[in-house]
């Protein structure tokens, strides 16, 4: 029967050894990397919508060409002396969209008598009536590509 040694100098010298220290919690992915991912995903994109804007603001024509120009109300019935009227114009172009920018209004009136007082000040004007009788008040609208303008007309009688 074997008995084990009591001595402790028959024991091999196994001291511990100390663990070795925990590895920092890494993530697997790379933040500067990601954060470059993240913006070529978002600068690149934006910055070529603002050049496709930029061509087609460059394709685009300089001026809307005018097709007919109204005036509100469509009809001025008055009375001689009453208050002053108040109108205004707009201008459209072939597809019936509004023409806003650098578009030019002159006013006018086209009468047999004399039926009123008209001033005009770009796309708004006012007319005050003054005599009996009928005509016409009238706004020729132009820009840079309708250069001769367009004339659009409401009847106009004076009581």
């Amino acid at each position: 029967m074997l008995t084990p040694p009591t001595d402790d100098s028959a024991l091999p010298d196994i001291t511990p050894s100390e663990p070795p220290p925990p590895k920092p919690n890494k993530p697997w992915f790379n933040t500067n990397l990601l954060l470059a991912a993240a913006a070529l995903f978002i600068i690149v994109p934006a910055a070529l919508t603002t050049q496709n804007i930029v061509n087609e603001a460059k394709s685009q024509p300089k001026c809307t060409p005018i097709s007919h120009v109204e005036i509100y109300p469509g009809q001025v019935i008055a009375a001689v002396g009453s208050p002053e009227l108040n109108l205004s114009a707009m201008a459209f172009d072939a597809l019936g969209m509004t023409v806003i920018h650098a578009v030019k209004y002159d006013w006018g009136i086209s009468s047999t008598g004399s039926l009123g007082r008209l001033k005009g000040k770009h796309d708004l004007a006012t007319f005050a009536p003054s005599g009996p009788g009928t005509g016409d008040l009238y706004v020729r609208a132009s820009n840079s590509c309708t250069k001769d303008g367009i004339v659009g007309s409401v009847k106009v009688i004076v009581q």
